[in-house]
């Protein structure tokens, strides 16, 4: 049975919210804005190519001292069009298995843990809190997906991977960031240009 991942009309999504971007937004606008749009599932493989949906995304970055964790997309990084690009946000699709309690308080911010955690693996204690939303209609994945963007923030830089397609896991300051921008992912590039704003 073929993948179904939760979306969102890109065309009624523009009629609440609309932005290119990055843009804070606390828990309270999200639940108002599920309020007023419809959620669909719709097959993983159709939503890839239409950008008449935006696909829901988690994406955590994780923060400790002031530094940012990055990493590299490897070989074997699941969205071909993002290999060898380096990243600071982990995470993934909202699944139509999630629809049943996406509107209860905590659903979207577990996803978002349960996403991270497939990725790494924190021994410490974390939490997550919505930082704000992510659009950017610039290019073919950003197009067809929008970010649903989590901080998570470490008393101390305890991370492991746990995903083969992650290398070269680091913590950075924002300067590095700043200055190895190029060779961001555009979503990662957005959000160095916004640290200040999280």
């Amino acid at each position: 049975m073929a993948e179904q991942i939760l979306v969102v009309r890109a065309e009624e999504l523009r009629r609440h919210v609309d932005f290119q971007g990055f843009i804070p937004f606390s828990e309270d606008d999200l639940h108002s804005l599920y309020s007023s749009v419809e959620v669909l599932p719709i097959e993983r493989e159709i939503a890839e190519h239409d950008p008449g949906f935006k696909q829901l995304v988690a994406y955590t970055i994780v923060r400790c001292a002031g530094g940012y964790m990055s990493y590299l997309r490897g070989k074997r990084q699941g969205e071909g069009r993002l290999r060898g690009l380096r990243s600071i946000g982990f995470g993934g699709h909202i699944n139509s298995g999630d629809q049943a309690t996406l509107f209860l308080d905590d659903h979207l911010k577990a996803a978002a843990l349960r996403e991270l955690d497939e990725e790494v693996t924190i021994s410490v204690p974390h939490e997550l809190h919505l930082a704000g939303l992510l659009n950017d209609d610039s290019n073919d994945v950003g197009s067809v997906h929008l970010g649903l963007v989590y901080l998570a923030e470490l008393p101390e830089p305890s991370v492991i991977k746990r995903e083969q397609s992650i290398a070269q896991l680091e913590f950075a300051s924002p300067a590095k960031l700043a200055r190895d921008r190029d060779d961001f992912e555009t979503w990662s590039q957005i959000l160095i240009d916004n640290l200040d704003k999280l």
